[in-house]
């Protein structure tokens, strides 16, 4: 079932074209991976997708509906947002921040529930962070708050979830487990985008990826069909050692690509 799709996405910014006539469409039970060079309109895709901005021209739409039709908190309810390198400097503990996730879920006047305070403790858990529950945000350090940024997404347990670049900063370890933790929301049904830089990471973890250069989508299929030499050398610029291992793709950049 497509979850998410959006037709002819255009948007500007000071007179830059940043995103120049995009469809995309977001089915239930995958992982795709935004990729692309610096530059190349992924966050600005990410966030007309989310509904935070809207496109200069096209639609976004959720289960057939416009978003922009929808209300503030029934959007918020249909698709979380995990914004690029979230701060966060408020003295507040760990579990308070990630319970802000559950904010589309209450009514007026109405505290927290047990499916409320559960949702959270399932999101603390699926992060690793379930130890450091009482400790302030503010004294975290930068990948601690990473997880507990995308901690509070997932609180949210919505059917949509947009990750941008969720990964960064993070060891190689907790990238692999922040991934799997996507994968798995992926297996119960959620539609998942990641933007994702490290090309191996997107490889191993992503069922489909979507390359984007010049605001545009340049390839969009399987990883090993996306990442081909010619793609590697014509967006990014660079030749890469590609091969598998474990039965899933990798590869590695080795330097420039000679200009033709």
């Amino acid at each position: 079932m497509t979850r998410l799709s959006a037709r002819g996405i255009r948007h500007a910014f000071q007179g830059r074209e940043v995103l120049a006539g995009v469809d995309f469409d977001l089915s239930g039970g995958e992982v795709v991976g935004l990729i692309g060079p610096n530059g190349a309109g992924k966050t600005t895709l990410m966030r007309v997708l989310a509904g935070l901005i809207d496109p200069g021209a096209g639609e976004v739409a959720f289960d057939g509906s416009p978003i922009a039709g929808l209300a503030t908190e029934a959007r918020a309810r249909a698709i979380s947002y995990l914004a690029q390198a979230g701060a966060a400097q408020w003295a507040v503990t760990v579990e308070t921040l990630v319970g802000l996730g559950r904010l589309p879920h209450l009514g007026p006047f109405r505290g927290p529930g047990p499916a409320d305070r559960d949702a959270v403790d399932r999101a603390l858990a699926a992060c690793d962070v379930k130890m450091i529950r009482d400790r302030p945000v503010n004294r975290l350090s930068g990948g601690e708050r990473a997880r507990v940024m995308l901690a509070r997404a997932l609180a949210v347990e919505a059917p949509v979830l947009l990750a941008d670049e969720p990964v960064a900063g993070l060891d190689p370890a907790h990238a692999i487990d922040v991934m799997a933790v996507l994968g798995a929301r992926a297996k119960a049904g959620a539609a998942i985008v990641v933007v994702v830089h490290d090309l191996t990471i997107a490889a191993r973890h992503c069922d489909r990826l979507v390359l984007m250069q010049d605001g545009r989508i340049a390839a969009d299929g399987r990883p090993g069909a996306v990442l081909s030499e010619s793609n590697l050398a014509h967006v990014y610029g660079i030749r890469a050692l590609t091969g598998t291992a474990e039965g899933a793709p990798y590869v590695i950049p080795l330097s420039r690509a000679n200009p033709t």
